[in-house]
């Protein structure tokens, strides 16, 4: 009784927790909702016929058994599928308790030929929770190209850790254009399982060549990267280029960063002059998310979040974005502060991917721009796919090759609007 009360506040919870607002096409819509719902409805149905109307005890020892095998497949399933997440050491626990399950289910039993199917069709549930676990094929577009040509010993510069600044207003904007993983999967899965080694970036400045208007930069990371930044009187020039060897199942990443030392509001190209405060957000829970993304629609959506991160969205706006056209966000001070800075993407709609995400659900997909504020500071992401918007550690794959990404920076000094002065009333006799 212990065992089935325990699972069955377990499926109970996998219902509540996991994202939702897939189509019933989807296997997670399945895997995150409806199966563990059954399995948590047959469960409670079967302690509460057993205790509270003494039923025959065939309804639990069935429940048992398909527990029992729905363990054993899980865990067989997933050593087969994810040998580096789920490798020996780490199956020794789950594979003890399944085979406890399984004696315990095997020792109760009432029917041998009802036990056994009971346990094959828990088998074939618990195969499908591990498999729709497993990250759907990288689905990014990477452009090509080549690196640029770099020749000189590494500095200590903001070039050391990919990043260029420029003025927006009386303050300096920090950008990072090139692509960057925070935490990785190797077998395309779960990022929580991964080894410890899976996580943080791997960028090494290996060269730096100072020119007459910037500088050019080479790393080693996940791949190879190069960054070259040229100046000119009214902003610069931006570009990144990242090549791949192969693919690489990520959670959290980012295609660009912007760091922005002041509450800011952003507008973007395809939405026209409507603005977007960069407001704080929570995770897992609390003050919800502001974020965009290029639907499979070839639509400019802007939405927020119900909760944190997670859906239904409700959208704020949109506006038409096709592929392969770029992106313009500009960013001003909340307050009216003097300064306007825009950055032109050339490169972000070309190379996105808008399949289905598995962690949001709703319809939202891989690729996102979060907006985020940290005190009196703005950070704004770019991504071409990655599961950081909804809940969970599912990865997603950035497909092998060089991906690029030309950034055109902007800077306008304006003057802050004069103070408004109310003007001395008049009193009529």
């Amino acid at each position: 009784m212990v065992s089935l009360t325990v699972h069955a506040a377990a499926f109970a919870a996998a219902a509540a927790l996991r994202p939702r607002g897939f189509a019933l096409s989807d296997v997670r819509a399945w895997s995150y909702t409806w199966l563990p719902a059954a399995a948590a409805t047959v469960t409670v149905s079967a302690l509460v016929r057993f205790v509270f109307f003494r039923s025959s005890g065939l309804f639990v020892s069935l429940v048992s058994a398909a527990i029992a095998g729905g363990w054993l497949a899980a865990v067989v399933t997933g050593s087969v599928m994810f040998p580096v997440s789920i490798g020996v050491e780490r199956a020794i626990g789950p594979a003890a308790l399944a085979l406890a399950l399984a004696t315990l289910a095997w020792a109760t039993k009432l029917r041998t030929a009802q036990s056994l199917a009971a346990a094959v069709i828990g088998a074939a549930i618990g195969a499908v929770e591990v498999l729709a676990e497993r990250a759907p094929p990288p689905s990014t577009r990477p452009l090509g190209g080549d690196l640029a040509e770099v020749k000189g010993e590494p500095s200590k510069d903001d070039a050391a850790t990919g990043q260029v600044s420029f003025p927006c207003g009386r303050e300096h904007v920090r950008v990072r254009p090139l692509l960057t993983f925070e935490s990785r999967s190797p077998d395309a899965t779960w990022t929580a399982l991964a080894p410890p080694e899976a996580f943080g970036p791997r960028r090494q400045f290996e060269a730096f060549a100072k020119e007459k208007n910037g500088f050019r930069a080479r790393y080693a990371d996940d791949g190879e990267s190069t960054l070259v930044a040229t100046k000119d009187p009214k902003g610069l020039d931006i570009e990144a280029v990242s090549r791949l060897p192969r693919p690489v199942h990520s959670h959290l990443n980012a295609f660009s960063t912007i760091y922005v030392p002041f509450e800011a509001t952003v507008a973007f190209g395809p939405t026209g002059q409507e603005r977007f405060a960069v407001e704080p957000d929570d995770y897992p829970a609390g003050r919800p998310l502001r974020f965009a993304y290029l639907g499979a629609d070839i639509a400019f959506h802007v939405v927020r979040a119900s909760e944190a991160a997670n859906g239904p969205y409700t959208e704020l706006a949109k506006g038409r974005l096709g592929r392969d056209e770029p992106l313009t966000i500009e960013i001003r001070h909340r307050d009216g502060s003097a300064g306007i800075c825009t950055l032109t993407f050339a490169d972000w709609t070309s190379q996105v991917s808008t399949e289905p995400s598995p962690s949001a659900g709703w319809g939202v997909p891989q690729n996102s721009i979060q907006l985020h504020a940290r005190g009196k500071e703005a950070l704004i992401v770019l991504t071409l796919a990655e599961t950081g918007v909804g809940r969970g550690w599912q990865s997603v794959g950035h497909a092998e090759g060089v991906y690029k990404n030309r950034v055109r920076v902007d800077t306008v000094m304006t003057e802050p609007p004069p103070p408004k002065v109310n003007a001395p009333s008049r009193r009529t006799r």
